[in-house]
């Protein structure tokens, strides 16, 4: 990304894509006043669990229904002590939360992580886009490079100019079942790749 940010996001998103995200933006701020905030202090909580209960039942095996990994982010979101620094935003629509996004930061570099928003209250406004396209110019207006998508090639992405990248996994084995496992997955990505 890089300043002014009008100008980048119609090169990266394409004028169709822009001209959408404008459009949804318009129609929601003139049904709802809509701003974005950063989360904080005592509302981090709160927040993180919006996006579990916006998240039920919307994804098989979500990780994020599960207690253990719903604290854990809850920790990561509160720590600014971290060498990795988390930041949640929120869209707020007359006051109400609309929608909830939980990423890292890592140098210039924003890693979306989670996303959650009431979609049966503000669905046909496209609060996540919405999101999206806020948190890319709080971001870049902060100095910020990257905003990141992670893992995951769903195509609402491509559609904010984003670029596939290769992921790699490296394993080290420090045991003898550690070592055994490791031939096990070896194997197993044999065959899947032989079918």
């Amino acid at each position: 990304m890089h300043a002014p940010y009008d100008v980048w996001r119609k090169n990266a998103f394409g004028k169709s894509h822009t001209k959408y995200i404008d459009r949804k933006f318009r129609r929601f701020n003139k049904d709802h006043a809509v701003t974005l905030e950063k989360v904080s202090g005592d509302e981090i909580e709160d927040a993180i669990n919006y996006v579990q209960q916006q998240r039920k039942g919307r994804f098989d095996g979500d990780p994020i229904q599960e207690d253990f990994v719903l604290k854990f982010y809850t920790r990561v979101a509160k720590n600014s002590g971290l060498k990795y620094i988390a930041r949640t935003y929120q869209l707020m629509a007359d006051g109400q939360r609309a929608g909830v996004v939980f990423g890292l930061i890592k140098d210039k570099r924003y890693h979306y992580l989670l996303i959650g928003c009431d979609y049966d209250q503000f669905g046909k406004h496209s609060p996540g886009l919405i999101m999206y396209d806020l948190i890319m110019a709080d971001w870049l207006s902060e100095g910020g490079d990257i905003f990141d998508f992670t893992i995951g090639d769903e195509p609402f992405k491509a559609s904010f100019g984003t670029k596939p990248t290769q992921m790699y996994e490296i394993l080290k084995a420090g045991s003898p079942l550690g070592k055994l496992a490791r031939i096990f997955m070896k194997l197993k990505t044999q065959m899947n790749t032989s079918s």
